[in-house]
C-alpha cells in the first residue's frame, strides 16, 4: 500500500510539473525561431561564447598523431527572440528544452572531426541560452617532441562553418581549458592548457573570420614505457 502511495504521489509530482511548463513551452515553439540567427537588423552581430572541458585523452597515436578526446563544450548567446516575463508563467525564470527546438550556431571544428551528443539547452528568461553538449573530438596532435621529453602538443581549433565575424562573432570565456574534470589515467599528464580567440582574413572575402584555438601540452607519464603498439 505504502509503495502504491508513493507512486501516485510521483506521478501526481510529474503532472503537476508538466502543467506548470507546458504553457510557455507551448508559447515559445510557436515562435518557430529554429532555423534563422538571431540578430535583429542588418550590422547586428551574435556574440558566442565558448568554453571547452576536457575529461579524457580516449586515443593517441605515437605514430600518426591521431587522437581522440572526451570533451564538454560550453556555448553561451543571447535569442532575444525567446524571452519571457515569469509572472506570466508561473514564475518560472528557466525551462530546458530539445536542442532541436530552438537555433544553435553551426560551429565545427576546422580540422578533424566531432560526435556531438546532444543535451538539452538551458533557457533564461532574458534569452540568455546555455548548451554544453558532450562531444568526442577526433584531431591530430604534434607528437614531434615526443621521443626527445615525453610531450604530445594538441589543438583544436573551431569556429562557425558559414557565418562571418560581422554576424555571428566567437570568443572565448577564460584563457585556460577546464581539465577540472580530467581522468588522470595511468599514461598522460595535461601540464600546460590555453585557449585564445583567432581571426583570420581570406583573399575572397573582406570579412574577419573568427575561431577559438585551445591547446593542451600532454606528458607522458611513464616515457619511453609507451610502446607504439598502445596507441597504433
Amino acid at each position: 500500500m505504502a509503495l502504491k502511495v508513493a507512486v501516485l504521489f510521483v506521478a501526481f509530482l510529474v503532472a503537476v510539473q508538466s502543467q506548470l511548463y507546458d504553457p510557455l513551452y507551448k508559447e515559445l515553439n510557436s515562435r518557430d525561431t529554429k532555423n534563422t540567427i538571431p540578430v535583429s537588423s542588418k550590422g547586428d552581430t551574435l556574440n558566442v561564447t565558448i568554453n571547452l572541458t576536457v575529461l579524457k585523452i580516449s586515443s593517441l597515436s605515437l605514430r600518426t598523431g591521431d587522437a581522440e578526446l572526451d570533451t564538454w563544450i560550453h556555448y553561451e548567446w543571447f535569442d532575444n527572440r525567446l524571452t519571457w516575463e515569469p509572472s506570466e508563467y508561473g514564475d518560472i525564470s528557466a525551462i530546458r528544452l530539445p536542442p532541436s527546438d530552438i537555433w544553435r550556431p553551426d560551429i565545427v571544428p576546422y580540422r578533424g572531426h566531432a560526435d556531438v551528443t546532444d543535451a538539452p539547452v538551458v533557457l533564461s528568461n532574458n534569452g540568455l541560452v546555455y548548451y554544453i553538449p558532450p562531444t568526442s573530438i577526433k584531431t591530430r596532435c604534434d607528437v614531434s617532441k615526443y621521443s626527445s621529453d615525453g610531450t604530445v602538443i594538441c589543438s583544436v581549433k573551431i569556429g562557425s562553418w558559414t557565418y562571418s565575424g560581422n554576424i555571428m562573432d566567437v570568443q572565448n570565456k577564460t584563457s585556460e581549458i577546464d581539465v577540472s574534470e580530467y581522468y588522470h589515467d595511468d599514461q598522460w599528464d595535461i601540464i600546460e592548457h590555453s585557449m585564445r580567440r583567432n581571426v583570420n582574413y581570406y583573399k575572397c572575402c573582406p570579412e574577419p573570420y573568427p575561431s577559438i584555438i585551445a591547446t593542451m601540452t600532454l606528458k607522458a607519464k611513464r616515457h619511453g614505457l609507451l610502446g607504439w603498439s598502445m596507441f597504433h
